[in-house]
């Protein structure tokens, strides 16, 4: 198995969310942002790049590209952890 930094951000986070493939990351229920939260959460920043910050950022949330690593994951749980109607929010660590 490889390290976590060798494998994409976006296929560590289909493998750890027991998915087969990375589209199924676009389609999320509400329950299953909650999980890919919780699990972002554990993940340091520094652990992947940018580009893949910045890839998790577009290919899920739909976000544009940011500068930093740091304010690209501040802003996928911004994305993830507002709800439709506004009704729940999950606080960062």
């Amino acid at each position: 198995m490889k390290k976590l930094q060798e494998k994409h951000l976006l296929d560590y986070l289909t493998f750890s969310m027991g998915m087969e493939f990375i589209s199924q990351l676009k389609y999320l229920d509400q329950i299953e942002k909650i999980k890919l939260v919780h699990l972002l959460k554990k993940i340091p920043v520094e652990q992947f790049s940018l580009k893949e910050w910045n890839d998790v950022a577009c290919y899920i949330c739909n976000l544009p590209t940011m500068e930093t690593s740091e304010n690209a994951k501040k802003e996928i749980f911004t994305a993830l952890t507002v709800s439709d109607d506004n009704s729940s929010h999950i606080e960062e660590d």
